[in-house]
């Protein structure tokens, strides 16, 4: 595990809700509202090798598009304390509890945004993907790290269901991946890639990893780069300079296990969904 000098020393100003899935099931979510035109769904990797949503490239992507003005929501899928339930082996669940996170900001949010996005890493990219091809109000989706070699054993041999949503529509499509990556190999990732109809844009890391520790700014450049040719400079220029400059908090606080505990004190909110503000750091951990 890389050291904590490696993190970002910024605070982000974040609520905590807990989003109504399917089953009864509740999503644990951390939500930094901008108020902006734009808002993005980040995905973590997968849940029982120890995947949540303080992971080094989730909370990297975090920061990265919050400064530049994105609604951003963070989530930990079922069977992810303090979400409820249990990972249900097939991703279907897992589908669900994006798709629930997707509707929350849609449909929740103080000022919806007007475009939505997902960034999936990892089994998070799996999930992410077949859920940006099948959901019509999901402008566009990338996909880090997608493990194309093993998603069959993350989806219960359902993989190409999966691939076939990924595929539907003619969306905004990014798909990168380490050259030096420990469960997809570079050839296969060229290989699957090619199936997908464009717009695709396809993207190696060299000397890059699966886990990408000390590459996350080199990779969030290139999140920055392809929103930039999806959207247009200009566009993203606008949405940073008109979204809700929410002020980072002058403590930080590590995001430890007792963070990531359900609080007591929550009020319920509109819709059903939970909710408390406060302030947050990311902490690097790799997994699936």
């Amino acid at each position: 595990m890389p050291s904590t000098a490696s993190r970002s020393a910024a605070t982000l100003r974040e609520m905590d809700v807990r989003v109504p899935s399917r089953d009864g099931v509740h999503i644990a979510c951390k939500v930094s509202n901008k108020r902006s035109p734009y808002a993005v769904v980040i995905s973590h990797p997968y849940g029982p090798l120890g995947g949540h949503l303080g992971n080094n490239v989730v909370w990297a992507l975090t920061q990265h598009l919050s400064r530049f003005g994105f609604t951003t929501l963070r989530f930990n899928f079922r069977g992810v304390l303090p979400s409820t339930g249990r990972t249900s082996w097939t991703g279907a669940g897992e589908k669900a509890d994006m798709r629930a996170v997707c509707e929350y900001a849609l449909t929740a949010l103080q000022d919806p945004p007007q475009k939505l996005l997902i960034v999936g890493y990892s089994h998070g990219s799996v999930v992410g993907a077949a859920l940006g091809g099948e959901m019509p109000e999901v402008h566009a989706y990338a996909a880090i790290a997608y493990p194309f070699s093993v998603a069959f054993a993350l989806t219960l041999f359902n993989h190409r269901g999966f691939l076939d949503s990924a595929a539907r529509g003619n969306k905004h499509k990014l798909f990168v991946m380490g050259s030096q990556d420990q469960f997809t190999r570079i050839g296969a990732f060229a290989r699957r890639t090619r199936e997908l109809p464009p717009p695709t844009e396809v993207v190696t890391m060299e000397g890059a990893d699966h886990f990408f520790f000390g590459r996350e700014a080199s990779l969030c450049a290139i999140v920055q780069t392809w929103l930039e040719k999806v959207f247009g400079t200009d566009e993203l220029k606008l949405v940073t300079a008109s979204a809700d400059p929410l002020p980072h908090a002058s403590v930080s606080a590590s995001l430890a296990a007792a963070q990531l505990q359900a609080p007591a004190d929550r009020g319920m909110g509109r819709h059903g969904f939970e909710g408390r503000t406060e302030s947050t750091d990311g902490i690097e951990h790799g997994d699936l």
